[in-house]
């Protein structure tokens, strides 16, 4: 027998463009990394807030430049972990699109262009995704600082970073956090504010903090809970 799963009834009523709309097709993750440490216009920043509070999230901002160079280090400390852990590090390789012609055939994934690298990233890139390179090093725990750079350099070219969270861990919540993101997202480029989520952190302490904490070893899980004490005090990185 059929099952009946949703029943949905039209009817005809006024329709109400969101400001936001024609902003949907503009809105890109903007990964360049020239240093451009200018504020933000007080009254952008107050229109991010307010449109992460209409959809039930806050919106804590970083803009201080001793913050800034902190959470650079930390975010620096974070990829060392995706390149480390062979899980996240096939995950996290899977999702890259190589050359023109695989972004055309396959029509998904991250295409490397749009990370705005250097010829010699891209090479180092190239090399960190084969896991029996990153695996020996990981095995010898050597210091691998370089392996940080990319995200310094992205901290170094903002004038903010922010964290977008709401109250609760299920999947209604996960929709409230979701939409915040996108309106605010979308009001970020209104003002003219280039924007790219870096969510590696975030989601790494949640899965350790709600039982998934066997993704990590041992001492990638001591790295991860030094890493949440050495956040700023306020910031809701889960």
């Amino acid at each position: 027998a059929d099952l009946v799963v949703a029943s949905v009834d039209f009817e005809a009523g006024a329709v109400e463009e969101d400001p936001l709309l024609p902003w949907v097709p503009r809105r890109v993750s903007n990964r360049r990394r020239e240093p451009q440490r200018d504020p933000l216009d007080p009254a952008a920043v107050r229109t991010l807030h307010d449109e992460a509070e209409r959809r039930g999230a806050r919106l804590e901002l970083r803009q201080a430049p001793e913050e800034l160079e902190q959470l650079a280090e930390i975010l620096a400390d974070v990829e060392r972990i995706t390149l480390w852990n062979q899980h996240i590090h096939d995950d996290f390789f899977s999702g890259f699109r190589w050359t023109r012609e695989e972004v055309e055939r396959t029509r998904d994934g991250l295409d490397l262009a749009t990370l705005e690298l250097e010829t010699s990233e891209a090479a180092g890139l190239a090399v960190l995704r084969q896991w029996r390179v990153m695996g020996e090093h990981a095995k010898i725990a050597a210091p691998g600082r370089s392996l940080g750079d990319l995200n310094r350099k992205c901290v170094a070219a903002a004038a903010a970073i922010g964290v977008v969270s709401v109250s609760g861990t299920d999947g209604a919540a996960h929709l409230r956090g979701g939409a915040a993101v996108q309106r605010l997202w979308l009001a970020a480029a209104a003002q003219g504010i280039a924007l790219q989520p870096m969510t590696s952190l975030p989601s790494y302490l949640a899965r350790l903090e709600r039982g998934g904490e066997s993704l990590f070893s041992e001492r990638q899980r001591r790295e991860l809970v030094r890493l949440r004490m050495a956040s700023p005090a306020t910031l809701p990185l889960a």
